[in-house]
């Protein structure tokens, strides 16, 4: 129900492609994935629109850019209402630029996160909903997954 009241949001953010659809049964939810895009694909006024029609608290300007450097974008929907329950910026931090600055625990995951290779190859995603924003943070543990993600254009 609520993926097509945003078939014309998809439009306005240049979403034109989807990956992958995720479904969680027990919940009543659908995850549904953008394609890869290049880091800054998306406008700033794009993200910021796409987290205001989110109905969540407003992102500051240092939030809005650094969601730009998205390279996938994922919307959670919810079965039973026409309106998207989470809206996901998947960005990508290689060593060194992670921003452990927005939260004390980020701080730490980025130094301390169990990796397998020498480079800490990070994805930080801000996660926006009615119900408020907070960060989910990723490693890759193995070195291959953000490899293949960091090199992805370069096929």
């Amino acid at each position: 129900m609520s993926l097509r009241e945003h078939r014309e949001r998809f439009g306005e953010a240049r979403i034109d492609r989807f990956a992958l659809m995720g479904f969680d049964f027990r919940n009543n939810t659908t995850n549904l994935y953008s394609e890869m895009v290049r880091p800054g694909y998306f406008a700033q006024e794009d993200v910021a629109s796409m987290i205001r029609d989110m109905g969540s608290h407003p992102a500051d300007d240092e939030e809005v850019g650094r969601c730009r450097e998205a390279i996938n974008v994922y919307y959670t929907f919810d079965w039973n209402s026409p309106r998207a329950r989470r809206l996901c910026f998947a960005v990508p931090s290689r060593e060194g630029n992670f921003p452990s600055h927005v939260h004390p625990l980020a701080a730490r995951f980025a130094a301390e996160a169990p990796v397998l290779t020498e480079r800490r190859q990070l994805i930080f995603n801000p996660t926006f909903g009615a119900h408020g924003k907070y960060l989910k943070l990723e490693a890759d543990y193995t070195g291959d997954a953000a490899s293949r993600v960091f090199g992805y254009w370069n096929r």
